[in-house]
């Protein structure tokens, strides 16, 4: 039952029935009122789920640029590989995970960011030592947060007869944004070198 000119349901039934007549009636209507609520609940859910999944679904969630994306991981790759050459053990460690991972040949995986750092200390304080890499290729998923690149490295150093060996080699990284930046969570490298003759 409708209000009538801001009057509630009470005062209305009480005009024109009975006091008792009028009591019934208003219980009557609040009973009615509160089940038709309970019965339509299942409907007010269903809405909202609909709702929730509009909201997150991916057809409306902002397209990625991953071109956009390809062109940041690139450009932390020039100033990695500028860092390495020029030895910057401090700016190469930034490009790095905590928890990332390196496999280097015939050793095992090296894990965490701090290990990783001690690998790298130890090239670099190889005398004649350097390097320097660049990807070929770069490839960002849909939803912007994981990519994977292919590339090639090259370093020389000095050997123990006091020559310079020279390497070629490729890289495999894999790339996650944390909280807006690219790091490296995992990096693979191999040379091209053949491997030694047996002896």
């Amino acid at each position: 039952m409708a209000r009538k000119n801001g009057q509630r349901p009470q005062a209305v039934v009480e005009k024109q029935y009975p006091p008792r007549q009028a009591r019934s009636a208003v219980a009557r209507y609040e009973s009615t009122g509160a089940r038709d609520l309970r019965n339509h609940r299942p409907y007010f859910a269903f809405a909202l789920a609909c709702l929730t999944a509009l909201a997150t679904s991916p057809s409306i969630a902002k397209e990625v640029d991953t071109a956009a994306e390809e062109q940041a991981i690139r450009h932390v790759d020039a100033a990695w590989s500028k860092n390495l050459q020029s030895k910057n053990l401090d700016a190469v460690m930034e490009n790095y995970a905590e928890d990332a991972a390196f496999l280097v040949p015939n050793q095992p995986i090296i894990v965490g960011k701090e290990k990783i750092r001690d690998w790298f200390k130890a090239r670099i304080a190889t005398p004649g030592y350097t390097a320097t890499f660049a990807p070929t290729k770069i490839v960002v998923s849909s939803a912007g947060d994981m990519a994977y690149e292919l590339g090639t490295f090259a370093a020389s150093a000095q050997a123990a007869d006091g020559s310079t060996a020279r390497s070629v080699g490729k890289h495999l990284v894999t790339w996650e944004k944390r909280n807006g930046r690219w790091l490296v969570a995992a990096e693979a490298i191999s040379t091209d070198s053949p491997p030694p003759p047996r002896k």
